[in-house]
């Protein structure tokens, strides 16, 4: 398959005579792929076969693209990583739960080493000594 130019000057589908559809991979009425032109993605509304890495449907402009949970860069929904920050797609929403889990611990870890240097320099002060005794006898009188 490919294209003729006809006697009027436009380039032509050889197979159906259509003129070729700009982001479009295939012909829009015979479905004939266009020579030299990568298939991307097919859309899910019209079902017309894009070129690679569209972000609009060449035939009813539908957004082909999805958003990266890591950094919120729009990228062609056919690509398997992200444009801006290069994460992959596939399993990106357990990898960033992961990445939240663990700061999440890192903060509490921190927290908990502040309050254990808080507890240790009153224990080590006299009158802190004493008021962590009185605490700690009235936690376990009852």
């Amino acid at each position: 398959m490919g294209f003729y130019t006809s006697r009027d000057g436009l380039v032509r589908c050889d197979h159906c005579g259509a003129p070729p559809a700009p982001g479009l991979a295939a012909c829009l009425y015979c479905k004939a792929a266009y020579p030299n032109v990568a298939a991307g993605v097919c859309c899910p509304r019209c079902n017309a076969v894009n070129k690679k890495a569209q972000t609009l449907c060449g035939q009813c402009n539908l957004e082909i693209t999805r958003a990266c949970v890591f950094c919120q860069q729009v990228s062609p929904i056919d690509l398997p990583v992200c444009t801006r920050c290069r994460e992959p797609f596939d399993g990106a929403e357990a990898r960033l739960a992961a990445k939240v889990d663990a700061e999440k611990r890192r903060q509490y870890m921190q927290l908990a080493g502040k309050g254990l240097g808080a507890a240790v320099t009153i224990a080590t002060n006299p009158t802190g000594a004493a008021l962590l005794g009185k605490l700690f006898d009235a936690i376990t009188d009852d």
